[in-house]
């Protein structure tokens, strides 16, 4: 059997720098040993994993590995993809963790070791997985695939607040008072919400969550049925909630094994969602697998089974 073509990208800050202090001394020795020849790529700049990973699918590589966190995941998987198929149907995705967060790794059960899910890379087992794609209508921002989840509205106040904060601070603190943080200066917004073959809405929107994976916010689990590969969002609407209702629900909308019930919150499922603000004047924000793009009156599309994983 010939050798397996295989491109390593490399996040050198992900895991507060972690694969950058540890790369001559621990992990290329042990990548070296284990997957013996292989390319490796280290980013620089935000967009440098989708242009790298671009390039790798146009170049016949077998393995295209993003090394890092959800966020160079989401990187290295916009890579894989154009006007939503894939650029090398052959070309197969895998995933060595390194990120503070690593939500998307959690529904896959990837270990948060590397060097255990290093294995993944030489067996031949793979998965293909459906991929989020998001439109804007505004026109003057991007579309942009997405692997895990897309949040509009709340989470994505806390996201850009969590994501302005000092690196150096422990993760955990950042997501604590970022959630604080966003949820002072958030007042809840009027939308209409379309869903394919399931009419439409309106609501007084807190939070949507749109549901690829399972987990999100360093192990929330707001979606514990979604599937990868089932051709459907779960979707989460969160309505009408302050701080206080947001605190009473907490413990539940983290480690719930079953989709949550209530006053606030209403679970779909679609294959396609459209997002309108009533309000022209309202700022309504998006984040994707963590990291913020874009808002406003969007449509969210599910492309099926296009990128394959190795796993």
């Amino acid at each position: 059997m010939p050798h397996k073509k295989i491109l390593l990208i490399a996040n050198p800050n992900a895991g507060n720098k972690c694969l950058k202090r540890k790369w001559e001394s621990d992990i290329h020795p042990f990548l070296k040993s284990k997957l013996k020849k292989f390319d490796v790529a280290f980013t620089k700049k935000a967009g440098d994993a989708t242009t790298i990973a671009r390039e790798a699918n146009q170049n016949d590589y077998n393995i295209v590995v993003a090394m890092g966190g959800d966020g160079t995941i989401n990187e290295v998987a916009n890579g894989f993809l154009e006007n939503s198929k894939p650029i090398n149907p052959n070309c197969t995705l895998g995933i060595l963790p390194f990120g503070s967060g690593g939500d998307f790794i959690r529904t896959l059960k990837i270990d948060r070791d590397y060097q255990k899910a290093t294995h993944a890379l030489i067996t031949k087992k793979t998965k293909k997985i459906d991929v989020g794609y998001i439109e804007y209508k505004n026109k003057t921002t991007s579309p942009r695939y997405f692997i895990n989840i897309a949040e509009i509205g709340l989470g994505a106040n806390i996201m850009q607040r969590v994501n302005a904060k000092n690196k150096n601070l422990p993760a955990l603190l950042r997501y604590l008072t970022g959630t604080l943080q966003g949820f002072a200066d958030y007042n809840n917004i009027k939308v209409r919400l379309h869903l394919k073959d399931q009419g439409h809405f309106e609501v007084n929107l807190t939070n949507l969550v749109i549901a690829n994976g399972q987990y999100f916010g360093r192990g929330m689990r707001p979606a514990p049925q979604a599937k990868l590969d089932d051709g459907l969002f779960d979707v989460i609407v969160m309505k009408d909630v302050n701080l206080v209702n947001f605190l009473i629900n907490f413990p539940q909308i983290y480690a719930s094994k079953k989709h949550m019930t209530s006053k606030i919150l209403d679970n779909y499922q679609a294959s396609q969602i459209e997002i309108e603000v009533l309000n022209p004047k309202d700022d309504l924000l998006t984040e994707l697998d963590g990291e913020n793009h874009g808002g406003g009156n969007q449509k969210v599309s599910l492309l099926h089974k296009v990128i394959t994983l190795q796993i």
